[in-house]
Order: structure tokens, then C-alpha cells, then sequence
């Protein structure tokens, strides 16, 4: 018998309101679902839909009249809700994840119109045995069918609802839909169900039956009821949250951008948009990458290290709508919801402007730096030029303070006093200045400051300085005075005038030998005719003389007839043919010749050949000349007697040492040997030494003279060495 005519409209409007209730329930717990991913909301969720859609169909159950009087099975109509729990908790679980298909989409509608269906035709099948019932196939199918598509209507729009920011009004719209829904699917089946009677009908079943059933059903909506104030309470805290959240976020001052694990955008503030210049609806669902102005391996680098949860901190370039670069320093923040990432906070701040600003401050500090090397090394060029100059100069550049401390020492004043550099600066003055000549430095140091004058250029001072060994030299210094950094330095120009004034004394001996000589050529040829007249009448007047008058005259007009010949020597000195000759034949020739006079004044001459010959290219005679005036000299160095010591060796020349034992000659007499007319004997002629440092020179030899008061004399003479012929060497 079919009983859709026999309902109550009151008890199916009943059902209505509550599989109403119980879906809107259901999605709000939904939505809770997915932002906090915890089993609970999802267990609250699917209870409250699938206790919503059994209590719908018991109510609307309860609208039919049944023929007699039976009660329901207890254990079958728990069966039934527990599909329709079981199907819903496992609908809302597809759902409700975090990466929402088409497919889950699919599935889950699958899942809960199934469920729907198995919860109707198994709740039908509660009623007492002694009810035949019939089930028509087609109302079978079309349930399934009617359930799936409203199942599909609503998830398709809870997957969209998503991105619309009015949930309330698609939350309404998808509960009012599944209540009709569910409604339908249950008439629809009912309209295919037969329900026979086996035993006799009784009269009436609901006077017992029905405050039963109203327990049931107070109880379920209460349970819903509560389910629907605590969705409310909820949501409501959750639109309080969701604004605050709202708040911060939309009107942060910096861009702030909720992305997924994949790298789509999810959510922006509006900062984020007109940072970039976007709309909204141009950057949800967008890969953030393809925003970037970045390479794509740091791209792909960046997203590799988000989607692992690591925060980050860099600086990234975006391209603007416009297409210019916007500088962003960026801040990645893992979004983690019971201990797992569900998603990453981007939050950025515009850096163009301070990175403008950096770059500016950049290139102004590497142009400053580059200004600085370039002044520096100008600097040190030109430190450079003036250390070159001053290291080149010949004469020594000092400079010092006015407590005469030197600052400053070239390459000249290391070469004049032997200090280097490292050993002169930081040092006094006094070290390079003689004694005797430092207090008149000082004062002429103390006048310039004295002075008041910024700067005193070019006074002249002659002293005596101090090398570092002791010795003494004659010294010119050009002093003078200037500023430098609110300092008073002076600078010294200092110049060894000890070769000047030699080659000074040389000028002035060459000045004199050419006089002697002009005076010596006039008296020479004036002397000498009439000296030949009269040596020439001595001789004829002989035989009438007095032999020992005679001696005396003839010895006198010898010597004055030597004289005139060195006079002819200094004045121009003849030009002879130089021959190889061994020294040491010539000077054993001289020793032979004066050993008896030395013998005569208990002198004793000792040869020492430390070479068995020593060849040079000379005048024989003029080289016996010049041994016979040194040796003669040295015999009468010594009146009381003594030794002479006459050397002989060789290695790159022929060297000569003749060696007295006398009393040795004073420093100051010593300069001025072989100067014309100056002797240190009482009866000299002061040629002697004159015409032998000629011969000497003559023969390109060299001659030096070291004396010592009361110790003696040594004269030291160098000649050039020669190789002689086989020959020569044989008749040697």
C-alpha cells in the first residue's frame, strides 16, 4: 500500500528546518576545518550533518500514517545514522582538505549522496517485520541520482566559496540547498516504497508512540540546536578574529601576501596591490615567481628553501604592472598549524627608495674613495718627485725642527757624514757638526727664531762637521727658516767644500808653476850664456889658481848650472823617448850610488824586492833623478843616523815605498811639498820635490806622502805595470 497521501504537512516542514540547520551547522564547522586541519571540527562537522539528515528522515517518517500500530527497530534505525554519520565525516574529509579538486569534489558528492541514500532506504527498513516493503527499483536510482547532484550543487559551491568574501550568503544558499535536497531524495524514495501490513491493523499506534517519538525528535533538535549556537559562538569569534586578522593585515604598511605550499598567492593586502601596481583578482591563484625580476635558479633556489619551512630574509626586484623594478626586502614566515606547514606569510618592505639612496651613498663613498687614492697617490707622487730630487742632489739637504732635531736626510748628507738615513733622523745636529763650531750654529738657529720672520731664506755658514767616524771636514751650509703645518722647520743645504778648496790650492799651484816657470825660462837662458863664458876663462885660468880656489869655484858653478837645469825642467819639460826598464835594476843602481854617502852619515839602506822584477815604460834617468833626491832627502832626515827602508811589489802596478826613520814633517808643512821654492831644509832650493812629482806625473804615476812627528817619512810611488818582451825579460 502506498502512504504518500497519508502525511502530516506540519511534520515534513519540521524535517525541513532541520536538515536546514544541520547543513548550515555543518558547513560553518566546515569552514573551521580548514583553517585549523584538526579532526575534531571535522568529526563535529560530519556528526552534525549526518544526525541533521537521519533526524530529517525520522521526522518526515513520522508524517506518514502507518496501518497499524508497530515500533521501530532500534538497532536498524542506529545502523541507518551510522551510515549517514560514517558518509558525511568521510564526505566533508575530501572536502574539506587543503589542496581541493575536482575530483575530491567528485568523490566526496559520490560519497555523501550514497550515504544519503543507504541512510533512507535502511531507515525504511527499521519498521516493525510485520510490514511488507517494497522497494521500486527506478525510485532507487532516481535517489541516487537526486543525491549526487545536490551533493555536487553544493560542494561545487563551498569549493568556490573560497574566494568570495561573503561566506554567510553562500553558506545560507548551500544549506537551504541541501535541506531541499535531502527533502526530495527522501520523497522521492518514499514515493517508490510499498509498506503492506502482514497482521490485522490495529486502530491507532500513536498515542504511546508519539511521546516517544517527540522525545526523539526534541532531543535531536536540541542536539542540532546546540550544535548551530556553538557554530554561531564560534563563527561570530571567528568574524571578530578573521577583522582583527583583517585589519592587520590589509592595512599593514608593508606588503604582506599569504601564499601555499605550491607558490600560488592566496591572499594580499593592499600594500602587496599597489606595491605592484595589481588588482586582487590579478594576483590569487598567481605563482608569486612570476612576479620577480629574478634569475630563474634563484627563483626556483627561493622556492626550494620556503617550501621547507626555513624563513628567510633577502632582497628581491619585482616587475610593476608598468614594467619598472620595485626593490623589496622580504621576509618569509612559515604558517604552521598543529606542528605542520599549511602555507607562508611574504612580508616585504619597499626598499627602492633606501636602496636608491644606498646605491647613491655607494657610488658618492667609492667616488669619495676613488677621489681619496687619486689624491693620495698625487700626494705620494709628488712625495716621490721631492724625495727624488732630494736623493739625486749632490749636495746634503737636512731637515729639522727647531730644537734641531733632524727630520729629514738624503742620500748626499749619508754620502758627506756617513750616517744612513735610518741612523741620522730623530738625532741632533750635533752629531755632524764639529765641537767647537756648535754653539754658533745654535745661535744663528736662535736668531732666526728670534726674528719673528715666518721665513728666512739663505745664510751662508763655513764650520767644520763631523763624519761618523771621527774625521773632520770643511763644510758650507745654506741655512734657512719656514712654516709647515703650524710647525717651524729649517732646512740645511749642506756642501763638503774639502775638494773645493783642493782643487782651489791646485788652481792656485798651477797659477804659481806657471809663473815659476815663465820667471825660470827668462832666468835660465839669461844665466846661462854668461855662466859658459866664465866656467870657460876658469878653465883657461887654471894653471894660475889656487887648486883648492878652483875646487870652490868650479863646485859652485856645477850647482848653479844643476839649478838652471831644473829651473829648464820646471819651465819645459823635455820630451823623451820612454823605454821598458826594470825599477828594481834602477834602484840598485841609486842604492849604489849613495851607499857611501849613507854609510858616511851611519845611515843604512835596506832593499826589500818582494817581486823578482817590476817592468814600467819610463826615462831611466829621470827615474835614478827622482830616487836620488827622495833617497838624498831621507839621509838628511836623519843627521844622527837611522834606517831607510826601500820597497819594491807588484800586482795591478808597480808600487815604490822609500822609508826614513827622521823626524818626521808637521801636518801643515806637508800640503805645501813640491810647491816651487818651498823646502824644509835650510839650504833647498825647493825644486827638488818640485821637478820629481813632475817626472812622476810625467811618467803617469802617482806619488802620496805620509809623515808622523818623530816616527819618520814614507813616500809612496805607483807606476803603471808592463809586460816586456822575452828579450828584454833575458837581458835583464
Amino acid at each position: 500500500m502506498n502512504l504518500l497521501h497519508q502525511s502530516h504537512l506540519h511534520l515534513v516542514l519540521l524535517a525541513y528546518v532541520v536538515s536546514t540547520a544541520s547543513a548550515y551547522t555543518s558547513m560553518s564547522l566546515t569552514e573551521r576545518l580548514q583553517l585549523t586541519r584538526q579532526k575534531f571540527w571535522l568529526i563535529m562537522a560530519g556528526s552534525s550533518l549526518g544526525i541533521g539528515l537521519w533526524s530529517m528522515h525520522f521526522i518526515a517518517m513520522l508524517a506518514y500514517r502507518l496501518p497499524s500500530y508497530e515500533s521501530y527497530s532500534i538497532y536498524i534505525s542506529l545502523s541507518s545514522l551510522a551510515i549517514s554519520v560514517f558518509s558525511t565525516v568521510l564526505a566533508l574529509g575530501l572536502i574539506g582538505s587543503e589542496k581541493l579538486t575536482g575530483k575530491k569534489v567528485f568523490f566526496g558528492s559520490l560519497i555523501l549522496g550514497t550515504g544519503a541514500c543507504a541512510m533512507h532506504f535502511v531507515g525504511v527498513l527499521a519498521l516493525h517485520p510485520h510490514f511488507y516493503i517494497h522497494f521500486d527499483p527506478l525510485s532507487i536510482i532516481l535517489t541516487e541520482i537526486i543525491g549526487l547532484a545536490d551533493a555536487l550543487l553544493v560542494f561545487a559551491l563551498t569549493y568556490y566559496w573560497r574566494k568570495i568574501s561573503h561566506k554567510l550568503i553562500v553558506r545560507a544558499c548551500s544549506a537551504l540547498l541541501m535541506g531541499g535536497g535531502m527533502i526530495t531524495l527522501h520523497y522521492t524514495g518514499m514515493a517508490g516504497t510499498t509498506i503492506v501490513p502482514i497482521l490485522p491493523s490495529m486502530s491507532s499506534q500513536y498515542d504511546v508512540s508519539e511521546q516517544w517519538l517527540g522525545v526523539g525528535i526534541a532531543f535531536v533538535t536540541l542536539f542540532i540546536f546546540s550544535l548551530a549556537v556553538t557554530s554561531i559562538y564560534i563563527n561570530r569569534r571567528m568574524v571578530a578574529s578573521e577583522k582583527r586578522y583583517q585589519s592587520l593585515f590589509e592595512e599593514n604598511l608593508d606588503m604582506i601576501g599569504l601564499i601555499d605550499l605550491e607558490g600560488r598567492i592566496l591572499h594580499v593586502n593592499r600594500e602587496f596591490r599597489n606595491l605592484l601596481g595589481y588588482r586582487d583578482e590579478e594576483l590569487v591563484q598567481e605563482k608569486l615567481g612570476i612576479f620577480l625580476d629574478e634569475p630563474p635558479e634563484r627563483v626556483e633556489q627561493l622556492a626550494a628553501q620556503m617550501m621547507i619551512g626555513n624563513p628567510l630574509e633577502t632582497e628581491l626586484t619585482f616587475r610593476h604592472r608598468l614594467g619598472h623594478r620595485v626593490d623589496v626586502l622580504l621576509k618569509t614566515i612559515p604558517m604552521m598549524i598543529d606542528h605542520e606547514l599549511r602555507g607562508i606569510y611574504v612580508v616585504g618592505k619597499d626598499m627602492t627608495e633606501s636602496k636608491q639612496v644606498r646605491n647613491a651613498l655607494v657610488q658618492l663613498s667609492r667616488e669619495h674613495e676613488e677621489e681619496k687614492l687619486r689624491v693620495e697617490q698625487e700626494q705620494r707622487n709628488q712625495e716621490l718627485k721631492f724625495q727624488s730630487v732630494i736623493d739625486t742632489a749632490l749636495d746634503g739637504i737636512v731637515v729639522m725642527d727647531s730644537q734641531m732635531k733632524i727630520l729629514v736626510w738624503n742620500k748626499g748628507a749619508e754620502h758627506i757624514f756617513g750616517y744612513c738615513q735610518e741612523e741620522a733622523i730623530g738625532k741632533s745636529m750635533e752629531v755632524i757638526i764639529a765641537k767647537k763650531y756648535w754653539q754658533k750654529c745654535e745661535a744663528v738657529v736662535n736668531r732666526y727664531l728670534l726674528s719673528g720672520n715666518a721665513s728666512l731664506r739663505g745664510e751662508m755658514i763655513e764650520l767644520e762637521g763631523r763624519r761618523k767616524d771621527g774625521t773632520q771636514l770643511p763644510l758650507e751650509i745654506s741655512l734657512s727658516m719656514w712654516r709647515a703645518d703650524e710647525q717651524t722647520l729649517f732646512s740645511a743645504f749642506i756642501r763638503d767644500v774639502a775638494e773645493l778648496r783642493k782643487a782651489r790650492e791646485i788652481l792656485e799651484q798651477s797659477e804659481k808653476l806657471t809663473a815659476v816657470g815663465q820667471l825660470a825660462a827668462g832666468i835660465a837662458h839669461e844665466i846661462r850664456n854668461p855662466l859658459t863664458a866664465i866656467k870657460g876663462f876658469l878653465q883657461l885660468m887654471k894653471a894660475d889658481l889656487n887648486e883648492n880656489y878652483y875646487e870652490i869655484m868650479f863646485s859652485e858653478l856645477s850647482r848653479i848650472e844643476l839649478i838652471i837645469g831644473e829651473l829648464l825642467m820646471v819651465s819645459k819639460p823635455q820630451k823623451t823617448a820612454y823605454l821598458p826598464n826594470d825599477l828594481i835594476v834602477i834602484v840598485n843602481h841609486v842604492i849604489a850610488l849613495l851607499s857611501s854617502q849613507a854609510n858616511m852619515q851611519n845611515v843604512t839602506i835596506t832593499p826589500v824586492f818582494e817581486a823578482e822584477q817590476a817592468w814600467i815604460r819610463c826615462d831611466q834617468n829621470q827615474i835614478k833623478q827622482v830616487l836620488v833626491n827622495m833617497i838624498k832627502n831621507a839621509i838628511e832626515a836623519m843627521p844622527k843616523g837611522g834606517d831607510i827602508s826601500i820597497k819594491v811589489k807588484t800586482d795591478n802596478e808597480v808600487r815604490l815605498e822609500i822609508s826614513d826613520q827622521g823626524q818626521g814633517i808637521p801636518e801643515e808643512k806637508l800640503v805645501r811639498l813640491g810647491q816651487p821654492f818651498y823646502t824644509t831644509k835650510e839650504k833647498g832650493t825647493g825644486l827638488g820635490l818640485l821637478v820629481s812629482f813632475n817626472i812622476i806625473r810625467n811618467h803617469q804615476g802617482k806619488v802620496k806622502v805620509k809623515s808622523k812627528l818623530n816616527v819618520g817619512t814614507t813616500f809612496s810611488i805607483s807606476f803603471p805595470l808592463i809586460e816586456p818582451s822575452a828579450d828584454q825579460r833575458a837581458d835583464s
